[in-house]
């Protein structure tokens, strides 16, 4: 986890000194929603001088996140007195900041210090940033942007699928093909982004939806559809599509021919 820090010194007009200092530290990340928890803080501590007249000075913290280019307030201080030896004040808070899109980020914290008059015995007003720091990056899911089904015949179809993977390796995968919308179906592994499904019944409607795996999680597609073709010759005449059935001559006898076909492992007639 991704933590950084950085100090400086404040001075009055008479000479004293005070440590103004920024930090972040970054608690955990979440890949499902591409965040990272961060707690930010400023701290100012009496180092050789002293104030204690009271009044609203104040510490401010802010968090740089270079996805928007822009400064978070994200807490502050009042800051009545600094007058024990080792005294200090910090304003701080802990809230999620969003990955970019590919699952990096990177920013600053910062604090300000502003007080409320300019005496000889008060440090004078004063900023400090940590170095920018990359966060941890974050894995992310993987999600399809198309599916499509190709090279339909009786018996066999070719699914293809386009994943986005932000660059990551696909670990795992398949098909789920269905003749009930998707009720029910059997699962096809590999090939979740290209994969040839055989054994299918000819004249059918089927549903499909891709599944694909990386180191970041898992995706799926949204059901589509696609019907086998059947087994019946049909030809366009005039304009009309008319199914071919062939015949053969049996002893000086032409005679139907009746093409069967392998349903559910039964054979049955192909043409009524």
């Amino acid at each position: 986890m991704a933590s950084a820090s950085k100090s400086m010194t404040l001075t009055s007009a008479v000479g004293g000194t005070y440590t103004l200092s920024a930090s972040f530290v970054e608690n955990s990340t979440s890949t499902p929603n591409n965040t990272s928890n961060i707690t930010v803080s400023g701290t100012i501590a009496r180092g050789s001088g002293r104030f204690s007249t009271s009044g609203n000075h104040k510490l401010y913290v802010y968090w740089h996140d270079n996805k928007t280019n822009t400064d978070r307030y994200v807490a502050e201080q009042t800051v009545p007195t600094l007058y024990d030896s080792g005294a200090s004040a910090t304003a701080s808070a802990t809230f999620n900041v969003e990955h970019k899109a590919d699952g990096t980020l990177s920013g600053y914290a910062w604090a300000q210090w502003s007080p409320a008059s300019s005496a000889n015995y008060m440090p004078h007003a004063g900023s400090v940033a940590t170095d920018n720091t990359a966060l941890t990056p974050i894995p992310r899911a993987p999600s399809y942007t198309s599916t499509n089904a190709s090279n339909i015949t009786e018996h066999s179809v070719r699914l293809t699928g386009t994943v986005d993977t932000h660059s990551l390796s696909i670990t795992d995968g398949g098909w789920d093909i269905s003749t009930d919308g998707g009720a029910t179906g059997t699962y096809h592994r590999g090939g979740p982004t290209d994969k040839t499904i055989t054994g299918l019944e000819p004249g059918t409607k089927y549903w499909y939806k891709g599944y694909v795996v990386t180191s970041g999680g898992w995706a799926n597609s949204s059901w589509k559809t696609f019907t086998t073709k059947d087994c019946v010759v049909r030809k366009n005449i005039n304009s009309t599509w008319k199914t071919c059935v062939p015949y053969k001559k049996i002893n000086s006898t032409w005679k139907k021919c009746i093409p069967y076909i392998k349903v559910n492992g039964t054979w049955k007639e192909g043409i009524n």
